[in-house]
């Protein structure tokens, strides 16, 4: 006994040269409507919309890429999304870039930076449209990889290649003008926390805050580990005996970790210890009426990032470099309104 076959399980993958042939239209003015061209007529684009229904007509996207050299796909690459700052940028770039219609390839790059070598090839491979990246230290390069003129974006690391751009905030200087405000309240001793110290945003803040402390003739003294999970109350007690007047610390962790610190002591903020740091997230609500902090423009530098993707990283061949401003969130925890 034999059985009819399933019309549909069977049929092999109908052509784009099927519809035209169903629509009675040429095959260039089927490819028009399928990508959305204009300049064909409504009727035409329905007929043709039509046969691609009734034939099941579904579209290769991946073979209409490679014969456009895009993918519509956004590489980032960031070390982890354990710091808020990186989380939300990551967010935020995400909704610019489903804005214009693509979507984002997310990879990490765990610190490592022959990992992140290898993870910008794989991207690279992929075809993707661009890639923003969240180098792993100060002497991140790209030189061990040919981008072949494919956009690339670095947050906070300049960068000397075609086709690339570097944006980054104005660590040192915001850094600087943070310690300087808590000089301006007279506290004399000052310690600087944070983790990451090949990173070329915290080497800035440390350079920044420490030249600001001496100028002020501040006793200053850093507490720099390697990896986030190490900035432990214990830790900064051991570092710091006995704590200083006050704190600058260089992310939203470091905040966090102080905080505590000092809260482990029956010290009151910002009466016995005062406290800036740097990352208006989640630390503003760790301190009774709030933590004063330096805040990013993380949309602005997000959707910055995506459009000289787009613009293959500015329209001159060489390297870009945008640094934006920050700015200083003035609430009790430095001493303001302390009376």
């Amino acid at each position: 006994m034999t059985f009819p076959s399933s019309h549909v399980a069977n049929t092999p993958s109908v052509t784009l040269r099927e519809v035209a042939l169903r629509a009675d239209v040429s095959l260039k003015t089927a490819s028009r409507v399928l990508n959305g061209e204009p300049g064909v007529r409504k009727a035409t684009e329905d007929r043709v919309r039509d046969a691609m229904r009734e034939l099941r007509f579904r579209p290769n996207e991946a073979a209409r890429a490679l014969a456009a050299g895009k993918s519509r796909v956004i590489g980032v690459m960031v070390p982890s999304l354990a710091l808020d700052f990186m989380s939300r940028c990551v967010e935020e770039i995400h909704k610019a870039v489903y804005e214009t219609g693509r979507t984002v390839s997310l990879v990490f790059s765990d610190n490592d930076p022959a990992r992140e070598q290898q993870n910008l090839r794989t991207l690279l491979h992929r075809r993707v449209d661009g890639v923003i990246l969240f180098p792993t230290d100060s002497a991140w390069s790209a030189a061990g990889v040919d981008l072949d003129d494919t956009p690339l974006v670095a947050l906070d690391i300049p960068t000397s290649q075609r086709h690339t751009a570097s944006i980054s905030v104005n660590n040192r200087e915001a850094s600087a003008a943070a310690v300087e405000h808590l000089a301006g309240h007279g506290y004399r001793s000052l310690g600087i926390v944070g983790a990451g110290p090949k990173l070329k945003t915290i080497q800035d803040r440390v350079e920044g805050a420490s030249t600001a402390a001496r100028k002020a003739k501040m006793a200053a003294s850093a507490m720099l580990v390697e990896r986030e999970d190490e900035l432990t109350v214990e830790a900064i007690l051991s570092r710091f005996d006995p704590l200083p007047r006050c704190f600058f610390a260089l992310n939203s962790s470091a905040a966090e970790a102080v905080v505590r610190a000092v809260r482990s002591r029956g010290l009151r903020i910002p009466h016995d210890v005062a406290i800036v740091g740097f990352d208006d997230f989640r630390t503003a609500d760790l301190v009774a009426d709030g933590l004063t902090a330096i805040r990013q423009p993380v949309e602005e530098l997000a959707r910055m990032a995506v459009r000289l993707l787009l613009e293959k990283a500015g329209p001159e061949p060489g390297p870009q470099s945008h640094v934006l401003p920050t700015e200083l969130i003035l609430r009790r925890s430095c001493g303001c309104g302390n009376g």
